[in-house]
């Protein structure tokens, strides 16, 4: 066990709130702020999560300014940027005519739709004549919906947001709100308030307030963004004192229901800045576990596990009035643009690294991945969002069946019956999703639909691209899929498991028929004998698809039953080759010796976290210790040399940088399981 004072000396600075991918956030919240990347004091936007496009509410939302005697605004560079999970601190100075100003500012988050901040002000010598500070804001102006979503949802009403300000004293009210009904889009609204009654609200930018007289309480943007600006009055404490505490509040609300949303209002009671930090801080620690916190295997620092249970706390989104619920969802990232989301096995993957720490959060994540489960046939969509549109996308479609695998995971560190019998029901549906309405060809064997759902632009389906190269997903005919019927297989074993566990036998039973199929039919249609592998198979033209990915090792990864002597050839010939898939970076997603072989490809020559920690479970699991403690040690070195922890890795250590997203869940969840040497001793396929 180690004391709190380590915890915070290990975890400083570890995250950097003023990278792009790596914002603010805590406690679960609904919405991020950015500190500025260029060095200035104060935010320089406010973004919302678990949307599926009102990326970035307010540009900028509270950047401090200054001027005197006259002179033009500026900003005020920070010294310093202090980060801890639980609160972001910010020191600088100003150099006067006749002294210094000191600022020194600190952020933390109450709950999901809160954050308080604080200055503490202090002045070394006298204020100059015309002496002011003003900390402004920007409304984004109305919004029309991004092409890729109206196209996803033939439906929708896509009429613009329209933007909103209102002033009430010290505080300013801003929403984004449907232009009429029916409101099928999500609204967003915030409320920024002063405590102290020193400042002067303007809705416009601080040198437009300036020189403005009007005092509107109200405008709409049509067109044009909407600024505020609070502006320090005559009744600034620095004028009498040599310092002062000043403190501001940030609301922030979201509402998808059909009803207009109204901004949230100012806060009445006395804000306790020192009692909010300090409930933050004991919140986290116990999220953390900071009493229990792991042991690292010998490439894994201990300030890096620690690092990547922070992370994965700060993808948690707790739903509340959203389609979440009450369930605390895992979101790829952090950050606010497209992968502020919850992807189907992207989050399972990542439930299975929580339940090592944090299991109530865990159960959560994995039941929020079933939250639009279609009654009809079991499918659950690709991805979801807290707050978005009551349509359901044209591009729906289940991902990987890897649910049973987290479960397994939960269950493996301390989750109850209670809990299996909850989320039992959408296991089975899910299953049935792919047995009853995925064999289109009714051979047996289940087909993808859409590329997005295992490997967007993988050479597995260049056949079907335009251009003979894919580069982005697209739809795919039925093909008789290799990855995706050994995951339904190892998926079948575990129900059988959960089955009996539950006392359901006829269940159990039928789910080792259904292993017992899936094997055959794997075994009749993908197998070829002569080459002693397994291909996707297409029967429109008959033709297997020889090409090498790491989904051609799935049968071993998921146990299907098969020849030890092919299976033993298959590791030891290929999978173990340097000069195909056990390089300095291993797994790549295709071999190296492929010509589409791209180390920086996404699905052509990266590799994938999840993947490769799944390829050393099974590595450790047939027999081959050394080469699994390899692999991993060689992952989680590629991982330390690099900002966070990424969506996946380019397969060339002479590539100087990393492409892949900054603090993606199943990145971190990779290298917390590989350093916690998860996979020597559970094994869920």
């Amino acid at each position: 066990m180690m004391q709190n004072v380590d915890i915070e000396s290990l975890i400083r600075d570890q995250i950097c709130f003023d990278h792009p991918n790596t914002p603010f956030v805590d406690a679960f919240a609904h919405f991020n702020v950015r500190f500025d990347e260029e060095g200035s004091l104060g935010f320089s936007g406010l973004g919302l999560r678990g949307t599926p496009f009102l990326y970035h509410l307010l540009e900028p939302c509270g950047m401090v300014w200054i001027r005197w005697q006259g002179e033009d605004w500026k900003n005020i560079p920070r010294d310093v940027l202090t980060c801890l999970p639980w609160l972001a601190t910010e020191g600088a100075h100003v150099d006067l005519p006749n002294g210094t100003l000191r600022i020194r500012t600190q952020q933390v988050f109450e709950n999901e739709n809160t954050l308080h901040a604080a200055w503490e002000c202090e002045v070394d010598g006298t204020l100059p004549e015309g002496f002011s500070l003003a900390v402004s804001g920007l409304l984004k102006p109305d919004q029309e919906i991004p092409y890729p979503y109206r196209a996803s949802y033939p439906e929708l009403n896509y009429n613009a947001l329209i933007s909103e300000l209102t002033r009430e004293g010290n505080a300013v009210r801003g929403r984004l709100f449907n232009r009429a009904p029916p409101r099928h889009l999500p609204e967003a609204a915030f409320c920024f308030q002063a405590h102290e009654p020193c400042w002067s609200l303007r809705l416009a930018t601080p040198s437009a307030a300036l020189q403005e007289s009007s005092t509107d309480c109200k405008r709409q943007g049509q067109g044009r963004p909407l600024y505020f600006s609070l502006l320090s009055d005559e009744s600034f404490p620095l004028f009498h004192e040599k310092s002062c505490q000043l403190k501001f509040t940030w609301q922030v609300r979201m509402r998808s229901d059909g009803e207009a949303i109204d901004p949230p209002v100012p806060l009445s009671a006395p804000l306790n800045m020192e009692e909010r930090i300090h409930i933050r801080k004991r919140s986290f620690l116990e999220q953390v576990r900071a009493d229990a916190l792991p042991a690292a295997s010998p490439n894994a620092s201990l300030q890096r596990l620690l690092r990547a249970r922070t992370a994965l706390l700060r993808c948690g989104l707790r739903g509340k009035d959203g389609e979440f619920g009450e369930h605390t969802a895992c979101l790829c990232t952090s950050d606010s643009q497209f992968f502020s989301t919850l992807f189907f096995w992207d989050s399972l993957f990542s439930a299975a690294a929580l339940a090592d720490f944090n299991l109530p959060y865990a159960e959560g994540a994995v039941q929020a991945t079933f939250t639009r489960q279609d009654a009809r046939n079991g499918a659950t969509q690709e991805n979801q969002w807290n707050h978005t549109l009551p349509q359901r996308s044209i591009r729906c479609f289940p991902q990987a069946p890897v649910a049973t695998w987290a479960v397994a995971h939960a269950l493996h560190n301390g989750a109850n019956d209670a809990f299996l019998a909850t989320i039992y029901p959408h296991l089975t549906e899910n299953h049935r999703y792919w047995e009853e309405y995925a064999d289109v060809d009714r051979d047996g064997l289940s087909e993808w639909l859409w590329t997005g759902q295992t490997a967007d632009n993988s050479p597995l389906y260049d056949p079907y691209a335009n251009e003979g190269t894919l580069t982005g997903c697209m739809w795919i005919p039925p093909i008789a899929s290799v990855q995706l019927n050994s995951f339904l297989y190892a998926d079948a074993k575990r129900l059988q498991e959960f089955a009996l566990r539950l006392g359901k036998t006829e269940d159990a039973e039928r789910y080792a028929a259904r292993q017992n199929r899936l094997a055959a039919a794997l075994h009749e249609v993908c197998f070829v004998e002569a080459e002693k592998r397994y291909w996707d198979y297409n029967h429109a033209n008959h033709t297997h698809r020889r090409v090498k990915t790491f989904y051609m090792f799935w049968p071993v990864v998921c146990g299907v039953p098969m020849d030890p002597a092919v299976k033993k050839e298959l590791i030891e010939e290929v999978l173990l080759d340097p000069e195909q898939f056990f390089g300095e970076v291993p797994f790549p997603s295709v071999a190296y010796d492929e010509p589409r072989y791209d180390p920086r490809g996404y699905w052509r020559g990266k590799s994938w976290p999840h993947i490769s920690y799944w390829i050393i479970e099974a590595l450790w699991r047939e027999g081959y210790p050394r080469e699994a403690d390899l692999a991993a040690d060689r992952l989680l070195k590629w991982a330390e040399a690099h900002y966070g922890f990424r969506e996946n890795f380019e397969t060339d250590v002479s590539l100087p940088d990393a492409t892949g997203h900054v603090d993606y869940n199943w990145g971190i969840s990779c290298y917390y399981l590989l350093g916690i040497r998860r996979y020597r001793d559970f094994s869920s396929f």
